[in-house]
């Protein structure tokens, strides 16, 4: 029976520049295994393989994305196993990782002729500066997308009823917090949601469906969604349990969902980058605003909402421009692979993390 797969992103193109969460890759790991030099189009297709392998002998296996390009894999980790395949080249940092974690790098440049990139070199550093002038512009655009949508969520929340918030607060509390529980604890910060060369991609759908206790927030841009879900990570931290918390790609310090593991619970936000309808308890925080404020200010909300999506979609043409540019350096590397040698170096990390799947089963069935 296959385990389950939970995707996620590590980072993420947003208003304020590249977000990166890398060191949230996972806590608790055992083993961390840096694949080292390769491409990452050859990484990822050595960490899908690793992947698929164990996931259907049953382990859960999380995958994290490149924002930009979603075919692509940052790292792979086999959950239950504590084991994470990483793209060394995402961080050289060991320290950003937990401290009783062993480390392993694994050199992949034999399987990389590179013959034909070297001798491009001069053309693919011109595509690496085309690549650079088209993803700023991109990064522009979401600024001012960003600015705008401030616009929408400063007029929502002169009109929103705080203390109707700070009572649908306690409440949910009560609701979702019956008992504490002593540690560890953790909080994990990441995406789960990124603006793509795909456009507006999300795994949030497909992440939340198998908790049991499931909370929809709905609600426009600043009717309090990251100050709920900021109030319950907090409580679900202090009272000892560990927090998934997945930030907004547009501005990362808001908050898009938190789930809660250790008592099956999701609290997610329906919004317009996600575009879900998502199962569970319904909480509209639509109801708790001032209409006649909404409708004073209507036309310039229809306005702001209008050129929103202009710029939204327009970063993401630019990023979509800039996958294409960048496809260009991935034919170079692809000419270089040497597939074979790709292909041993999956065997030989498939036994080496079988090894120490025998040995985990040792020690539980000694």
């Amino acid at each position: 029976m296959k385990g389950k797969i939970i995707n996620v992103f590590p980072e993420g193109i947003t208003s304020q520049g590249f977000c990166s969460f890398y060191n949230y890759i996972l806590q608790n790991l055992k083993l961390i295994i840096f694949v080292k030099n390769g491409s990452l189009i050859g990484n990822s297709l050595i960490f899908k393989r690793i992947g698929i392998y164990f996931n259907e002998k049953g382990y859960d296996i999380e995958y994290h994305h490149c924002s930009l390009d979603p075919d692509k894999l940052w790292a792979v980790v086999i959950k239950s196993l504590n084991i994470a395949l990483i793209d060394s080249s995402i961080t050289n940092e060991k320290n950003h990782f937990c401290l009783d974690c062993e480390f392993e790098t694994i050199d992949v440049n034999e399987c990389f002729n590179k013959q034909y990139f070297k001798q491009n070199q001069k053309f693919i550093s011109e595509i690496y500066k085309n690549f650079s002038i088209c993803m700023n512009r991109s990064y522009m655009y979401l600024k001012a997308a960003n600015q705008i949508h401030n616009n929408l969520a400063n007029i929502n929340t002169l009109a929103l009823n705080i203390s109707k918030i700070n009572n649908l607060k306690q409440n949910l509390k009560n609701k979702i917090f019956i008992s504490s529980k002593c540690c560890p604890k953790f909080k994990r910060h990441l995406f789960t949601t990124a603006f793509s060369s795909e456009g507006i991609v999300t795994y949030a759908d497909s992440n939340y469906i198998n908790y049991e206790n499931k909370y929809v927030l709905n609600g426009n841009a600043g009717t309090g969604k990251t100050n709920i879900l900021k109030y319950i990570a907090e409580e679900a931290f202090i009272r000892g349990y560990t927090v998934e918390i997945y930030h907004n790609p547009l501005l990362p310090s808001k908050i898009e969902h938190i789930l809660i593991p250790d008592i099956n619970t999701a609290v997610m936000s329906s919004n317009e980058l996600n575009n879900i309808s998502f199962d569970g308890l319904q909480l509209y925080l639509g109801n708790f605003l001032d209409c006649s404020i909404i409708i004073k200010n209507k036309e310039e909300m229809d306005v702001d909402n209008n050129n929103y999506k202009i710029l939204i979609n327009h970063s993401l043409k630019l990023m979509a421009e800039s996958k294409l540019i960048y496809d260009e350096i991935d034919k170079y590397y692809v000419m270089d692979i040497n597939f074979d040698k790709v292909l041993k170096t999956i065997d030989m990390l498939v036994c080496k993390i079988e090894f120490i799947e025998k040995i985990n089963c040792n020690q539980i069935h000694p």
